[in-house]
C-alpha cells in the first residue's frame, strides 16, 4: 500500500493510522498462538516439520498455519525453507510470556 506509513518498522494505515500488525495479530490469536509459541526453540527460522512436531500435528496442519500467518505479516519465509517473525520484537515478547 502506497498510503501505508513506516513507524519504528511497524505498518500504518494512511486512513486510520492503526497498526496493521497488531489488528492481524488479534483477529488470528488461536493460530498465532499454537504456530508462534512452537517456533520459540528456534532461534534462527523454523522448519515446518518441527513446528508440526510440536504442535502434534500433521506437516499440512501446521502448513495451513503457516500460510495464514505469512499472509497477515506475522511470520515469513527465509531461506533454507524456513519461516521467522516478521514482527519487530515479537519472539522476545512471547518467550516472556512463557517464563
Amino acid at each position: 500500500d502506497s498510503n501505508a506509513k513506516q513507524v519504528l518498522g511497524r505498518k500504518f494505515s494512511a486512513a486510520s493510522q492503526t497498526p496493521i500488525y497488531p489488528l492481524a495479530l488479534a483477529r488470528n490469536a488461536s493460530a498465532v498462538a499454537l504456530t508462534t509459541r512452537a517456533m520459540l526453540p528456534d532461534k534462527h527460522g523454523s522448519r515446518l516439520a518441527d513446528v508440526a512436531k510440536r504442535l502434534e500435528k500433521s506437516t499440512g496442519y501446521a502448513s495451513t498455519y503457516e500460510q495464514h500467518l505469512i499472509k497477515q505479516g506475522i511470520i515469513g519465509e527465509r531461506p533454507g525453507n524456513t519461516f521467522d517473525f516478521d514482527i519487530p520484537l515479537l519472539r522476545e515478547l512471547l518467550s516472556q510470556e512463557e517464563k
